[in-house]
Formats: structure tokens, sequence, C-alpha cells
């Protein structure tokens, strides 16, 4: 990924964490990317991780912790406030859209049902973060 880091997906759905998994490998090939099952996790990895992401993919309906809540964390911490936020979840509910636009996400997507359709997706997030497909 260059020097923007790692992609972190939190995400407790382990289908669509594999889905994600393998429109990565398909579609930005040399990305590293780690998950985090729920937002509890996802904020105790940032806080003790010495490199940071360069993006955090974040689904919001989790066990533990709301996204928005991880998101609104992220957002205040002066250690993680920079990071892209994408928010990827099941609803497309307009509300809670901008809720996490106001929030500070830098993008909502709506999940795709397979990883082939998680493709696209990914092409855009490379895009956004201008990274190419080799790892650093």
């Amino acid at each position: 990924m260059g020097d923007t880091g790692w992609v972190l997906l939190v995400d407790d759905n382990l289908a669509d964490v594999e889905a994600m998994r393998q429109a990565i490998i398909e579609y930005w090939p040399l990305a590293e990317l780690r998950v985090a099952g729920d937002g509890e996790q996802a904020l105790h990895l940032l806080a003790h991780s010495e490199r940071m992401p360069g993006l955090i993919i974040l689904d919001l309906h989790l066990g533990n912790v709301h996204g928005r809540e991880v998101l609104l964390n992220v957002k205040a911490d002066a250690k993680t406030c920079h990071i892209p936020a994408i928010i990827l979840t099941g609803t497309d509910d307009a509300i809670e859209r901008q809720a996490c636009l106001d929030a500070g996400a830098a993008g909502f997507f709506t999940k795709p049902v397979t990883f082939r359709a998680f493709g696209p997706l990914i092409e855009q997030l490379r895009n956004l973060l201008g990274a190419g497909t080799r790892r650093s």
C-alpha cells in the first residue's frame, strides 16, 4: 500500500469479512488487511498499534460497540483522526448515512452480497487513497 499503512476492516459477520478478503486479494492483491471482529477490538488495536492503518472500513451493526461510536472515537483521537474511515454496512438509512458523514466518515456504502460485487468498491477505495497495488 505504499506509505498509506494497512487496511483495518471492522466487521463481525464472517461471511462479509471473507467476501471482503477475497475482493481485496483479487482487486488490491498487495494490500495488507487486518480484521477486528467488533468495535472494542478495533479501538484496542488502534490504541496499541505503532503504525496506523491508512484506511478503516467499518460496519455499523457490531455486537458490543456500535460502528458510529467507533467512528466518533477514531475522529476524536489525535492519533487516528486523520485516517479515512469508510462505513460499509447493510443499512441504507439516509439519517444514519448523514450522521456518519457528519461524524467524519469519508464515505458510506451499502454492502454488496458477493465478493465480486466488492471489486468496484475496492477500486474506489484504492483511488480514494491514491494507493497503488504494492505493499510497503
